[in-house]
C-alpha cells in the first residue's frame, strides 16, 4: 500500500539522482527528524546533503551574497504562519526564478505562509479542517468513520512513469489530505492525482444539522 498522507504540490523537477545537490528541509518542530526519517533517509541514501531546520528559524536564508545557498528546498511544515530569517513566500519564488526546486507538503492545518506560497505559484488550498471525502472510494480497516482516507485508482494518476512509477507495478495508493486547485490559467501546472467524480471538500468534524419537516 502506497501513501499519500498529505497533499503535495511541486515547483520542481525531480532530484538527479547523479549529483550531490544542497537540500534545505524545513519542519514544524526538530522532531522531523523522527517523524520521517524514512524518507530523509532516502535522500541522504542517495548522496545529497541535507540541512534539517524549523520553519520559524530566525537564521533561515536561501541566498547569500545574490547565490543560492541550497539547490532545493523541502517545506514539510504544514502549520507555519511566517517563515523565520529571510524567508518569505516571494523569497522562495525568487528562489524558484534562480533555478532552485521546492516541495512542499500541506495538510489540513494548513498555515498562512504556504497559503500564500500556494498562491503565488498559482494554486489554491481549501479551508482550514477540511479534507477531501469521498463516501465511494475510501479505505474500509484504515479510515476512521470520516470517509477521509481515499483510495486512488490508477486512472486518477498523472500517467508519467518518472512521477508516480510504473502503472503495471503501481499498488493501491491512499490520499489523506486537503484539497488543492491549480489555476486554469497555470499552463506549468501538473496534476499529479485527481479526485474522482464522487469526491468533495469539507470540514469532516462540522456540525451538521438536519431539519425534519
Amino acid at each position: 500500500m502506497r501513501w499519500l498522507p498529505t497533499l503535495l504540490f511541486l515547483v520542481s523537477v525531480i532530484i538527479d539522482q547523479s549529483c550531490a545537490d544542497r537540500v534545505l528541509v524545513l519542519g514544524e518542530t526538530a522532531a522531523i527528524k523522527d517523524s520521517h526519517s524514512q524518507f530523509l533517509n532516502s535522500i541522504k541514501e542517495r548522496g545529497h546533503e541535507l540541512t534539517i531546520r524549523t520553519a520559524d528559524d530566525s537564521q533561515l536564508a536561501l541566498f547569500k551574497h545574490g547565490q543560492l545557498i541550497f539547490d532545493h528546498l523541502f517545506v514539510l511544515a504544514p502549520g507555519v504562519q511566517v517563515f523565520g530569517g529571510s524567508l518569505s513566500p516571494s523569497e522562495i519564488s525568487k528562489f524558484v526564478d534562480e533555478g532552485g526546486n521546492v516541495l512542499v507538503a500541506a495538510g489540513s492545518n494548513i498555515g498562512d505562509a504556504l497559503r500564500e506560497l500556494a498562491v503565488e505559484h498559482g494554486f489554491e488550498f481549501d479551508e482550514a479542517g477540511t479534507s477531501v471525502i469521498d463516501h465511494h472510494n475510501y479505505d474500509q480497516s484504515l479510515d476512521t468513520g470520516d470517509h477521509t482516507t481515499v483510495v486512488v485508482g490508477k486512472d486518477q494518476l498523472i500517467s508519467a512513469e518518472l512521477i508516480v512509477g510504473s502503472s503495471a507495478k503501481l499498488g493501491p495508493v491512499l490520499f489523506k489530505g486537503i484539497g488543492l486547485v491549480a489555476g486554469k490559467t497555470n499552463n506549468l501546472a501538473l496534476n499529479i492525482v485527481k479526485a474522482s467524480g464522487t469526491a468533495y471538500s469539507f470540514d469532516p468534524k462540522a456540525t451538521r444539522v438536519v431539519v425534519r419537516i
